[in-house]
């Protein structure tokens, strides 16, 4: 087995506001400890594109980062199908069993 890490920095969470706070939503009223964060994203949703957009990017960068962890979450069998459709077209014998998504402090070794 082979392990392969992507690190994803300067994400733009503004643009992608659309779809990531419905998704965030979704996954956070599954939680009990979600209220306070959970009302703020509710807000947002009902907000203009803009205004959600520069609201979502004034979070601070830790909730940032768990909601774009929940939205790789609710895509990640999308992505294994992805890599697993191109080592096929590419005659890569592999397959992507499974992807692990986590947030990391930034140090060092992850800039």
């Amino acid at each position: 087995m082979i392990k392969i890490e992507f690190l994803l920095d300067e994400i733009n969470y503004g643009e992608i506001a659309d779809t990531l706070i419905p998704v965030i939503i979704g996954r956070l009223s599954e939680r009990e400890d979600s209220g306070k964060l959970i009302q703020i994203l509710n807000s947002l949703d009902k907000l203009p594109g803009a205004i959600a957009k520069t609201a979502l990017n004034t979070l601070p960068e830790s909730v940032k980062e768990e909601a774009a962890v929940y939205f790789l979450e609710k895509y990640k069998d999308k992505m294994m199908e992805f890599i697993n459709t191109f080592a096929e077209e590419n005659q890569i014998q592999a397959e992507v069993s499974g992807i692990r998504i986590t947030k990391e402090a930034k140090d060092f070794y992850n800039r």
